[in-house]
């Protein structure tokens, strides 16, 4: 409240029509700001204190939806508020990067109100492989339920990329015809795996004869 005191001793409210005269731009370091008010070709100032909070900043968040197409990548990107390093990467992966205060004077985070360093985590998420061609080299003879899981090889990847193929763990020949899994795994790291199924058939192993090997002797 601010009230102009005359020299007849009568006193108004002049709140409204004062002016702060360096209000703007104040830090937390202020403690008094400059009042004025004018009338009747009179111009009276006068000191006020002040308290100044300082400014709460958002804590950045991580950039969403980044995939790997070998160019760099932002994931938090910095303003007048903040700068920020660790936040460029070319590589898929999860990255950390840094974010300080511009002002630490007069601005403060606002989750935790001091002005403390955040690390923020941000990704880049692999890039797809969209096809794998395979083939798979069945014994002369046939596949048998007794049989390890036959060589599997990589034919053609899209994009084109060098990797290995494996029969998934787990699996067995079973007689019939049946899918079974395999997946292709990229030897860059900026790619992911691939995975499919190709259908083997194997037979039942069953008796087919005996033999008999060494002497046999009676007495």
């Amino acid at each position: 409240i601010v009230t102009a005191v005359y020299n007849d001793g009568s006193e108004k409210d002049v709140t409204e029509s004062a002016l702060v005269t360096d209000g703007e731009g104040l830090v937390v370091a202020d403690a008094y700001v400059t009042v004025s008010y004018a009338e009747g070709g009179v111009s009276v100032t006068a000191q006020a204190s002040v308290t100044v909070s300082a400014k709460k900043i958002d804590v950045p968040t991580a950039a969403e939806d980044l995939i790997y197409d070998g160019t760099e990548k932002t994931g938090v990107t910095a303003t007048a508020d903040y700068t920020v390093i660790g936040n460029v990467a070319t590589e898929a992966g999860i990255h950390h990067a840094t974010a300080s205060l511009t002002d630490k004077e007069n601005t403060v985070w606002r989750d935790t109100e001091d002005t403390e360093d955040k690390t923020v985590e941000w990704s880049i998420a692999k890039a797809a492989v969209t096809s794998v061609t395979v083939n798979v080299t069945v014994p002369e003879g046939g596949l048998f339920t007794s049989h390890d899981m036959p060589e599997i090889t990589v034919l053609s990847v899209d994009p084109q990329l060098t990797g290995s193929v494996s029969w998934d763990v787990g699996q067995a020949l079973v007689a019939g015809v049946h899918p079974y899994n395999w997946t292709f795994t990229p030897d860059d790291d900026n790619y992911g795996t691939y995975s499919g199924k190709y259908s083997l058939t194997a037979i039942q192993a069953e008796l087919d004869r005996i033999e008999v090997s060494g002497e046999y002797r009676t007495e």
